[in-house]
C-alpha cells in the first residue's frame, strides 16, 4: 500500500495491485496480473523498483497463453521470473498426463523448459533459496503421487 501512496501504481493498474487475488513477487517490488482479449490470456509485471535496473521497464507483457490452456503462473524465488505450468493433455478425470513447466523472466524472455511429463497438480512451489522447486506428480499411472523436487542449475 505504501508504494500505491508513493504514485509507483499508475492509477490505472490501482484496483489490480490491490485486489487479493494479484499476485506479488516475494520481494514485494512487482506484480503479475492478467488481461484477455478474444483468444488468450496476457500476462503482465508491473515493477515498482526504484530505481528501476539497467534496460529494465515498468511494464513487461510477459506471456500469452490462450484462454482454453489449463495453465497456472506463480514467482521464483528470486522475483524475477515467473515459474508456468501448463497442461497439454489430460483424462476425463482431469488428470494432466501431458504438462510441462517452465521458468520465464518477467521480461517474457529465458523461456526454459524445466520438466516435461505427468502432473498430478500444476500449483509448482520453488523453494526459498531457489535451487529446486517442488511438485506433486506420479511417474508410475499405477502408484500414489508424491511430492518431487527438481534441481535446477
Amino acid at each position: 500500500l505504501a508504494l500505491l501512496e508513493r504514485g509507483r501504481v499508475p492509477e490505472s493498474l490501482f484496483n489490480i495491485a490491490t485486489d487479493s487475488a494479484t499476485l506479488w513477487s516475494p520481494d514485494e517490488k512487482r506484480f503479475l496480473y492478467t488481461t484477455q482479449n478474444r483468444e488468450d490470456l496476457e500476462y503482465h509485471v508491473y515493477d515498482t523498483s526504484d530505481p528501476l535496473d539497467i534496460g529494465e521497464k515498468e511494464d513487461y507483457t510477459t506471456l500469452s497463453v490462450p484462454k482454453t490452456q489449463k495453465s497456472k503462473l506463480t514467482w521464483y524465488s528470486d522475483s524475477k521470473h515467473l515459474i508456468v505450468s501448463a497442461c497439454e493433455t489430460q483424462t476425463k478425470d482431469e488428470v494432466c498426463t501431458t504438462g510441462n513447466i517452465r521458468l520465464v523472466r518477467i521480461d517474457g524472455t529465458n523461456n526454459t523448459l524445466v520438466y516435461s511429463g505427468a502432473l498430478t497438480s500444476l500449483d509448482v512451489f520453488p523453494t526459498p533459496d531457489g535451487t529446486k522447486i517442488i511438485i506433486l506428480t506420479s511417474f508410475n499411472p499405477n502408484s500414489v503421487p508424491n511430492l518431487y523436487a527438481i534441481i535446477l542449475r
